[in-house]
């Protein structure tokens, strides 16, 4: 599906005039970068700005070995211990294979896992000063980004990228604050009682650094030169965690949603996201 999707984007007129040629297709996503920006410097940006969470990840993993380390001569129930040994394998075998921060599922698995033995792993986090601040000290851009999610209906998506390359041609000076856009590999089913809707969704990030507050109008302004025609209310308001919904089918956030998983799952979003809007926006 994810190439059905790079070629049926890419085959919509104009887009060799927004995006460049060069397409990342990665976490179930393809990844289509604005012509507007220098792709090899912006890739290379990138890299630099989430290399502290790439370690972040490497010290939680090594935490978690550790942990499953001294419960091989100390557990009862071995079948845990073995599964616990299989988790951090295939952990350090994605990251080694360049899955570097992608890797929430294997910590959450783990954490799960130790919880229902009894095994107190938060009281031993609080001992783990040095992990818990790699996760809190990234830099500012890294956790500050906004990023505009929309879920546009089957139907309407040729229609909607056609709208967005025509206003994204109009109002270059727009365009320009889009850093990527991303789509996702499948599409998400919505059921309703008489129903099923299928929808794409779409991730269009910003520009690090430059637009840090959700009161920012270019914000508002790109959501409506995006969704305008294609607004619904069909769609679930908790379609997206960690974020805030805008219109109907459009959700806001500042930062990386796996990042926030992982602060999530240490205890420590609350302090570095607001919580009263999903943890959506970085606090002051």
């Amino acid at each position: 599906m994810i190439g059905t999707f790079k070629s049926f984007v890419q085959d919509i007129p104009s887009f060799g005039n927004l995006y460049h040629d060069v397409v990342t297709e990665q976490h179930k996503q393809c990844y289509f970068y604005n012509r507007m920006h220098d792709f090899s410097r912006a890739g290379e940006q990138n890299r630099k700005n989430f290399l502290p969470l790439n370690q972040a990840n490497l010290n939680l993993g090594r935490f978690c070995k550790r942990t499953v380390d001294t419960l091989k001569d100390s557990c009862d129930d071995q079948q845990v211990v073995s599964e616990l040994s299989l988790l951090v394998k295939q952990w350090q075998d994605y990251y080694n294979e360049g899955g570097t921060f992608d890797t929430y599922r294997y910590a959450a698995s783990i954490f799960e896992r130790l919880r229902a033995i009894g095994y107190p792993v938060y009281e031993r986090l609080k001992a783990e000063r040095e992990l818990l601040v790699s996760f809190l000290q990234v830099p500012f851009v890294t956790k500050a980004f906004f990023q505009i999610n929309i879920l546009v209906a089957e139907t309407d998506l040729y229609s909607f990228f056609q709208h967005h390359f025509t206003s994204a041609l109009q109002r270059p000076s727009l365009h320009y604050y889009i850093k990527e856009m991303t789509v996702n590999s499948s599409f998400l089913i919505v059921t309703h009682q008489d129903r099923r809707d299928k929808y794409a969704i779409l991730k269009f990030i910003l520009l690090p650094g430059i637009i840090n507050s959700v009161k920012n109008p270019v914000i508002h302004e790109l959501i409506e030169s995006l969704i305008a025609p294609f607004s619904t209310e069909d769609i679930p308001s908790t379609m997206h965690p960690y974020s805030a919904r805008h219109t109907g089918n459009v959700f806001v956030s500042q930062g990386s949603t796996n990042y926030k998983k992982f602060l999530d799952l240490l205890g420590l979003i609350d302090a570095v996201y607001h919580p009263e809007e999903n943890f959506a926006y970085l606090k002051n």
